[in-house]
C-alpha cells in the first residue's frame, strides 16, 4: 500500500489557535497498537476513543468531533454495493478512519470481488494524521493478508470544502463536475457539525447555495455528492436540520435534484447515537444514488424507511418500503408547498401522508416549505 499526504498548505480559517484549550498533540508513542486478528473497524474505534480522550469537551465541540459508533459504521458501510473491480471511495472527514475501515471490510468478502480499493481520506486536524495513517496501514495489511485485496490510500491533510470551492462556485451550480479530481464510486461520512460565521471563507465559497450562518455538515454533503460519478453511492449520518429553514432551502432543491434517496434511517433517541460523547442530537442516516434529474425518470422508485431506538438495536431496525413519490415531493409538485406532520407512530401504523419524504417528527421536502412538528400523543 502507498499512502500519500497531499493538499498543500493546511487551511485554518476558523480553527482555534495553537494555544487553544485541548489543542496539545497526543503522545504518538501511547497510541494503541492493533491486537492479533483485530478487525480494522474495531482498531479504528479504539484509536478514535484514545484520541478523543486526550481532547477537551471544548475542542470536540469547536471541531465537531464526534465518533461514529462501530455498529453505525457497519450499518452505513452495508449500504454501498459491491460489483466493481476497482472502487474509489471518498471520506471527506475521516477522523480515525472508522468509516473507511467498515466500508472496505464490508466490500472485501462480497461477490463479485473487487481487486483494488482506493480510499481518499480528508482530515484537517494535524494531530489526527498519524493515528489515521496507522489505522489505514493496518487496514491495508489486514485486507492483503486475509483476502489478497489491494487497498491504496491517499490522506489529504487539508480543508475539504476549500479544496473544492470551485465546484460550488462554477455557474452557481452545486453539482458542477468540472473538478480536476476523478469522480468517486462512493462517498461516506460523518461530517463535523457546527455553524459557520458569515465571515468564514467556507461560507463565502458556497454563498450561491446557502446563506446566513449555515451548518458545515451541509457543505460536506453538497461537495461529497458533487464528487460522485453518475450511479455512485452516497451515505451520510447528519443532523436533520437540513430538512427545514431558509439556510438550507437552495441546498435542498439542488441536492434532491441530483441525489435520489434510497433509504433513510431514523434514530428515535436523541441521546443514544453519540452517547459516548454525551451529545444530544437528532440524527438520520441518508443513503442515495447520484442520478441527475432522477425524479423525471423514476418518480415512483422504492424508498426504504427504517427506524431504531438507537445504536444497540440498529441491526434489528423496523423497515418499510414505500414509493418515493409518496415520501418526497418532486419538483413537478413543488407548487403544492404542502406541510405534513409525520411521527414514528404514523410510520409504524402505515399512515404516511403524501407527497413528502418524512422521518420522525420532521418532513423532508424538495419544496421550500418544510416544517418540524412535535410527535403526536
Amino acid at each position: 500500500m502507498t499512502i500519500h499526504q497531499y493538499g498543500g498548505k493546511r487551511r485554518t480559517a476558523t480553527r482555534p489557535g495553537p494555544n487553544a484549550v485541548g489543542r496539545s498533540a497526543p503522545n504518538a508513542e501511547a497510541m494503541p497498537a492493533p491486537t492479533e486478528d483485530e478487525r480494522p473497524t474495531a482498531y479504528a474505534d479504539r484509536v478514535g476513543a484514545w484520541y478523543v480522550s486526550q481532547k477537551s469537551a471544548r475542542h470536540r465541540k469547536e471541531h465537531g468531533l464526534y465518533l461514529t459508533p462501530a455498529p453505525v459504521a457497519d450499518f452505513m458501510a452495508s449500504k454501498i454495493p459491491a460489483g466493481v473491480p476497482k472502487i474509489r471511495i471518498l471520506d471527506p472527514a475521516a477522523g480515525a478512519g472508522i468509516l473507511c475501515c467498515s466500508v472496505v471490510e464490508s466490500l472485501a468478502p462480497r461477490e463479485p470481488r473487487s481487486t483494488h480499493i482506493e480510499i481518499v481520506a480528508f482530515e484537517i486536524d494535524p494531530d489526527l494524521i498519524a493515528p489515521l495513517r496507522a489505522v489505514l496501514d493496518y487496514l491495508a495489511s489486514w485486507c492483503q493478508g486475509l483476502y489478497g485485496l489491494t487497498v491504496t490510500v491517499r490522506i489529504a491533510a487539508t480543508d475539504f470544502i476549500l479544496a473544492h470551492s470551485e465546484i460550488l462556485n462554477d455557474s452557481c451550480d452545486l453539482f458542477s463536475t468540472n473538478a480536476k479530481e476523478d469522480l468517486f464510486d462512493a462517498v461516506i461520512s460523518n461530517p463535523p457539525y457546527f455553524k459557520l460565521t458569515k465571515a468564514d471563507p467556507r461560507a463565502a465559497a458556497v454563498a450561491t447555495a446557502v446563506y446566513g450562518q449555515p451548518n458545515i455538515y451541509a457543505l460536506f454533503m453538497a461537495v461529497g455528492a458533487a464528487l460522485l460519478r453518475e450511479g455512485g453511492s452516497f451515505v451520510f449520518i447528519t443532523p436533520r436540520s437540513f430538512a427545514s429553514g431558509p439556510y438550507f432551502r437552495r441546498f435542498r432543491n439542488v441536492f434532491f435534484d441530483k441525489i435520489r434517496p434510497t433509504e433513510v434511517h431514523v434514530f428515535s433517541s436523541r441521546r443514544d447515537t453519540f452517547k459516548r460523547d454525551d451529545v444530544l442530537q437528532e440524527n438520520v442516516i441518508v443513503s442515495g444514488l447520484r442520478e441527475s434529474a432522477w425524479h423525471r425518470k423514476t418518480a415512483t422508485a422504492p424508498l426504504v424507511v427504517s427506524t431504531s431506538e438507537g445504536v444497540g438495536d440498529i441491526e434489528n431496525a423496523t423497515r418499510r418500503t414505500v414509493p418515493i413519490d409518496r415520501l418526497l415531493t418532486t419538483f413537478g409538485r413543488c407548487a403544492q408547498r404542502g406541510r405534513w406532520p409525520v411521527t414514528s407512530r404514523s410510520i409504524s401504523r402505515n399512515r404516511l401522508p403524501e407527497p413528502c419524504w418524512s422521518a420522525t417528527r420532521i418532513t423532508y421536502s424538495c419544496a421550500d416549505s418544510v416544517q418540524r412538528r412535535s410527535p403526536v400523543g
